[in-house]
């Protein structure tokens, strides 16, 4: 969530970037991958840990994938419209969206192999459909919103729902070995193994960056497909997300899973602890706090940054903005107030099943609200 609050607030404070600006930026783009492969690793991890009430749980993860396809997605596109009026948008949240409502049924029906497998072919698919298909204006806009285009002709900014699906189902199978490990208790092996993926995954960048690089210096092509070869490396492509980009932020977000598990463990004394505390009040309070920062930075901000004195002070009008978030965010945990991020899914399931015992009733009942 920092690296999103950074990427966000310098967006709104430096309309015109520089050079330390963009270098910022491209830090902070390691916020995208890392919050598919957080949704997609919990996912895996649940379902490993407590398979008995992953039922209750997909309930869940449906209602909530409503909520932001619908209300959440009206209340993220007023968030940016003064930066940028028009409602050609589709945030990230979409496409988190549509993975709780698909990628917890393809869990529960596969093993992660297969999982893999779906995840790699439908990406390639995707990739192969934005190099081959040039539709007109109304395959355009499928082609925009389900696999990605460049340069967009019809959304303003879109985060295609195919790729950054295929992320999301890869990683519930680090959930799901993660869990295992977790049943265990082997803590030691939960570090080792997270250190291995987040190597692996940027010796894949890498490797497969050069590789393209050295194979389209041996065996030049047409300028439309050297685009594409580069699109596939370019360490920045977003849109679709390419390869390498997804291959090299995924791992360092695997590397920041890592030091927050070596921070729960408390390695690093009380000042590990209120971390973890802190951070935990944020992660569970995530999708207040990521509409409520679209408010801050691309409306506030945004409004208000060409009034700011001294924008060299621009680190600390960062901080302030970091707290004008995490202070309602915060509260927002600590009421409760989750419980109003429903489209009243579970309890239309609820009320349409059938008749049971009263016990069985009252324990289905609090499984759904909690």
């Amino acid at each position: 969530m920092l690296f999103v609050l950074l990427s966000h607030f310098l967006e709104g404070y430096f309309p015109n970037p520089d050079a330390l600006d963009v270098f910022l930026g491209g830090v902070a783009e390691v916020a995208s991958p890392t919050f598919m492969l957080i949704s997609g690793t919990l996912v895996g991890f649940l379902y490993r840990l407590r398979p008995h009430a992953f039922p209750q749980l997909r309930t869940k993860l449906i209602d909530r994938g409503l909520f932001l396809l619908t209300i959440g997605h009206l209340l993220l596109l007023g968030g940016h419209y003064a930066m940028r009026p028009t409602v050609r948008w589709l945030p990230i949240t979409d496409a988190v969206g549509v993975s709780m409502l698909v990628t917890p049924w393809i869990v529960d029906k596969t093993r992660p192999a297969t999982r893999l497998i779906i995840s790699f072919g439908l990406y390639v698919l995707g990739w192969l459909v934005v190099a081959l298909w040039h539709p007109g204006t109304a395959g355009e806009i499928v082609k925009e919103t389900l696999f990605g285009n460049q340069p967009l002709a019809f959304y303003a900014y879109v985060f295609p729902l195919l790729p950054w699906f295929c992320l999301d189902l890869a990683a519930t199978v680090l959930g799901e070995k993660l869990g295992a490990l977790h049943i265990k208790g082997d803590r030691a092996g939960v570090a080792k193994f997270l250190g291995r993926v987040w190597i692996a995954g940027l010796t894949s960048a890498i490797g497969l960056a050069v590789g393209l690089k050295v194979f389209f210096s041996l065996w030049p092509v047409s300028p439309e497909w050297a685009d594409f070869l580069y699109e596939l490396r370019a360490l920045h492509q977003r849109i679709p997300p390419g390869p390498v980009y997804l291959a090299f932020h995924a791992s360092l977000g695997v590397l920041v899973l890592k030091l927050c598990f070596a921070a729960e463990q408390r390695k690093f004394g009380r000042l590990s602890s209120a971390y973890v505390n802190y951070t935990a009040a944020i992660g569970q309070s995530s999708l207040f706090t990521f509409v409520w920062q679209t408010y801050v930075y691309y409306t506030g901000l945004h409004l208000l940054h060409t009034y700011l004195p001294f924008q060299w002070a621009w680190p600390v009008y960062f901080v302030a903005t970091v707290q004008l978030v995490t202070v309602p965010a915060l509260w927002w945990q600590r009421a409760g107030l989750n419980r109003l991020i429903t489209v009243g899914y579970p309890y239309l399931i609820h009320a349409n099943a059938p008749a049971t015992d009263n016990y069985d009733a009252h324990a289905s009942k609090r499984s759904i609200a909690s």
